[in-house]
């Protein structure tokens, strides 16, 4: 009987540990999930390479190629992209009769506010600006990856991708030449031949690093 009681008492315990925590969910969900950070912000991923070292320098290089000190084009082409867009925050500086504007105003501006940092840990490089409204926000953040990307990555991706055409050109004739030779020109062209392959295994490692957007910056509507 002790025993029944005993069990009794442990299941009624139980039965309010679990109402007391449903409890707890139940107002929870009635407040409402905490409200995010309404600021935006695009993530890119910066790939490894083949060494810690490498890998470090690689991605340092990549902050430097958004910082206007060391490459001024990629904020130049941000601020570019978006004439005509309603951008009450940045400075105004079109004079009439000018016939190009450099946007030196802006491009400093928009290198003052740019916070660019790594998420710790990861080779994920997020984007974000602390100045402006939420849309201008946005639309300079998204304008910033574009203009890397145009700048830097589509013209890399270009160019190791020829490189890598003409290297498989050039590999599959020097193969045919081998095929048809003997003796010290043969040694020669083997030679030629694991340079040329070296040499695609570069750029192979080239275009599995470069980089990527995981996410671009949500512009909210007008």
């Amino acid at each position: 009987m002790f025993a029944r009681t005993t069990l009794f008492r442990l299941l009624d315990n139980l039965l309010l540990v679990f109402f007391a925590f449903f409890g707890v969910i139940q107002s929870e969900n009635a407040r409402g999930a905490p409200v995010p950070e309404s600021k935006p912000y695009a993530l890119l991923y910066i790939p490894k390479k083949t060494s810690v070292y490498e890998t470090n320098r690689y991605r340092r290089r990549q902050l430097a190629l958004l910082r206007t000190d060391t490459s001024p084009y990629v904020l130049y082409w941000a601020i570019e992209s978006l004439k005509g867009a309603d951008l009450q925050s940045l400075p105004k500086t079109g004079k009439a009769g000018k016939k190009k504007d450099n946007h030196d105003e802006e491009v400093a501006w928009l290198a003052q506010h740019l916070q660019i940092d790594y998420l710790d840990g990861t080779g994920v490089l997020r984007i974000a600006l602390n100045a402006g409204n939420p849309r201008e926000q946005a639309l300079l953040v998204n304008a910033v990856v574009h203009g890397y990307f145009k700048v830097e990555v589509d013209r890399r991706h270009k160019r190791v991708k020829d490189a890598l055409e003409f290297l498989q050109r050039d590999l599959n004739t020097t193969m045919a030449m081998s095929a048809a030779l003997n003796g010290e020109k043969k040694e020669l062209l083997e030679r030629k031949i694991a340079e040329i392959q070296d040499n695609i295994k570069l750029c192979d490692e080239e275009l599995r690093t470069l980089p990527r957007v995981l996410e671009l910056a949500e512009v909210p509507p007008k």
